[in-house]
Protein backbone atom coordinates (compact mmCIF):
# COMPACT_ATOMS: atom_id res chain seq x y z
CA UNK A 1 0.00 0.00 0.00
CA UNK A 2 2.81 2.43 0.86
CA UNK A 3 4.53 1.64 -2.43
CA UNK A 4 1.39 2.46 -4.41
CA UNK A 5 0.98 5.70 -2.49
CA UNK A 6 4.63 6.62 -3.10
CA UNK A 7 4.29 5.81 -6.81
CA UNK A 8 1.11 7.85 -7.10
CA UNK A 9 2.70 10.79 -5.29
CA UNK A 10 5.81 10.52 -7.47
CA UNK A 11 3.71 10.44 -10.64
CA UNK A 12 1.69 13.44 -9.45
CA UNK A 13 4.75 15.50 -8.55
CA UNK A 14 7.01 14.59 -11.44
CA UNK A 15 4.68 13.80 -14.32
CA UNK A 16 5.70 15.39 -17.60
CA UNK A 17 2.81 17.86 -17.40
CA UNK A 18 2.64 18.53 -13.66
CA UNK A 19 2.45 22.22 -12.82
CA UNK A 20 2.91 21.28 -9.17
CA UNK A 21 6.13 19.45 -10.00
CA UNK A 22 7.39 22.50 -11.90
CA UNK A 23 6.58 24.75 -8.93
CA UNK A 24 8.32 22.35 -6.57
CA UNK A 25 11.38 22.28 -8.83
CA UNK A 26 11.50 26.07 -9.02
CA UNK A 27 11.22 26.37 -5.26
CA UNK A 28 14.01 23.85 -4.77
CA UNK A 29 16.32 25.56 -7.27
CA UNK A 30 15.80 29.00 -5.72
CA UNK A 31 16.16 27.68 -2.18
CA UNK A 32 19.28 25.64 -2.91
CA UNK A 33 20.84 28.50 -4.85
CA UNK A 34 20.22 30.90 -1.97
CA UNK A 35 21.56 28.40 0.58
CA UNK A 36 24.68 27.74 -1.53
CA UNK A 37 25.39 31.45 -2.05
CA UNK A 38 24.98 32.30 1.63
CA UNK A 39 27.34 29.49 2.60
CA UNK A 40 29.81 30.46 -0.13
CA UNK A 41 29.94 34.03 1.19
CA UNK A 42 30.12 32.85 4.82
CA UNK A 43 26.75 34.38 5.69
CA UNK A 44 24.73 31.26 6.50
CA UNK A 45 23.12 32.96 9.49
CA UNK A 46 21.13 35.11 7.04
CA UNK A 47 19.35 32.07 5.54
CA UNK A 48 16.07 32.54 7.42
CA UNK A 49 15.71 36.23 6.61
CA UNK A 50 16.77 35.83 2.99
CA UNK A 51 14.60 32.80 2.29
CA UNK A 52 11.61 34.45 3.95
CA UNK A 53 12.10 37.57 1.84
CA UNK A 54 12.49 35.66 -1.46
CA UNK A 55 9.69 33.15 -0.91
CA UNK A 56 7.38 35.76 0.64
CA UNK A 57 7.86 38.01 -2.38
CA UNK A 58 7.24 35.05 -4.69
CA UNK A 59 4.02 34.21 -2.87
CA UNK A 60 2.71 37.78 -3.03
CA UNK A 61 3.53 38.20 -6.72
CA UNK A 62 2.04 34.81 -7.56
CA UNK A 63 -1.21 35.77 -5.83
CA UNK A 64 -1.21 39.05 -7.78
CA UNK A 65 -0.69 37.11 -11.00
CA UNK A 66 -3.46 34.55 -10.45
CA UNK A 67 -6.23 36.68 -12.02
CA UNK A 68 -4.11 37.04 -15.16
CA UNK A 69 -4.19 33.28 -15.80
CA UNK A 70 -7.81 33.45 -16.89
CA UNK A 71 -6.97 35.93 -19.63
CA UNK A 72 -3.92 34.23 -21.12
CA UNK A 73 -4.61 32.19 -24.27
CA UNK A 74 -1.70 29.82 -24.96
CA UNK A 75 -2.89 29.33 -28.56
CA UNK A 76 -3.07 33.04 -29.42
CA UNK A 77 -0.69 34.32 -32.09
CA UNK A 78 -0.33 37.79 -30.55
CA UNK A 79 0.82 38.64 -27.06
CA UNK A 80 -2.11 39.62 -24.89
CA UNK A 81 -2.04 42.39 -22.31
CA UNK A 82 -2.45 39.77 -19.58
CA UNK A 83 0.63 37.92 -20.80
CA UNK A 84 2.62 41.15 -20.84
CA UNK A 85 1.49 41.91 -17.27
CA UNK A 86 2.52 38.40 -16.21
CA UNK A 87 5.92 38.97 -17.81
CA UNK A 88 6.28 42.27 -15.94
CA UNK A 89 5.47 40.50 -12.66
CA UNK A 90 8.19 37.95 -13.42
CA UNK A 91 10.70 40.68 -14.20
CA UNK A 92 9.72 42.50 -11.01
CA UNK A 93 10.28 39.29 -9.02
CA UNK A 94 13.79 38.94 -10.41
CA UNK A 95 14.52 42.59 -9.66
CA UNK A 96 13.44 42.01 -6.06
CA UNK A 97 15.56 38.84 -5.82
CA UNK A 98 18.58 40.81 -7.09
CA UNK A 99 17.88 43.47 -4.43
CA UNK A 100 17.60 40.83 -1.69
CA UNK A 101 20.83 39.16 -2.82
CA UNK A 102 22.62 42.50 -2.93
CA UNK A 103 21.87 43.15 0.72
CA UNK A 104 22.08 39.56 2.00
CA UNK A 105 25.46 38.90 0.37
CA UNK A 106 26.77 42.47 0.67
CA UNK A 107 27.68 42.64 -3.03
CA UNK A 108 27.28 45.21 -5.79
CA UNK A 109 24.07 45.68 -7.73
CA UNK A 110 25.69 44.49 -10.96
CA UNK A 111 26.91 41.27 -9.37
CA UNK A 112 23.52 40.61 -7.76
CA UNK A 113 21.85 41.02 -11.18
CA UNK A 114 24.34 38.60 -12.76
CA UNK A 115 23.77 36.04 -9.98
CA UNK A 116 20.00 36.42 -10.34
CA UNK A 117 20.26 35.78 -14.09
CA UNK A 118 22.34 32.65 -13.41
CA UNK A 119 19.62 31.44 -11.02
CA UNK A 120 17.01 32.19 -13.70
CA UNK A 121 18.98 30.12 -16.22
CA UNK A 122 19.23 27.28 -13.70
CA UNK A 123 15.44 27.46 -13.24
CA UNK A 124 14.79 27.32 -16.97
CA UNK A 125 17.27 24.49 -17.58
CA UNK A 126 16.02 22.39 -14.66
CA UNK A 127 12.38 22.72 -15.74
CA UNK A 128 13.24 21.98 -19.37
CA UNK A 129 15.31 18.95 -18.37
CA UNK A 130 12.81 17.49 -15.89
CA UNK A 131 9.56 18.35 -17.66
CA UNK A 132 10.47 18.80 -21.29
CA UNK A 133 9.27 22.38 -21.33
CA UNK A 134 5.60 21.43 -20.91
CA UNK A 135 3.53 22.86 -18.10
CA UNK A 136 -0.14 22.32 -17.40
Amino acid sequence: MATIAAQTLGNMLFAKSSAFGVALTQTAVIGLSLWFLLHLFGLKERWTQSATAVFGCAAILNVLGLPLLGFIDPNAENLSNALLLALLLDLWFYAVVAYILKHALEISTALSIVITMVILMALILSVMYLFGGRIG
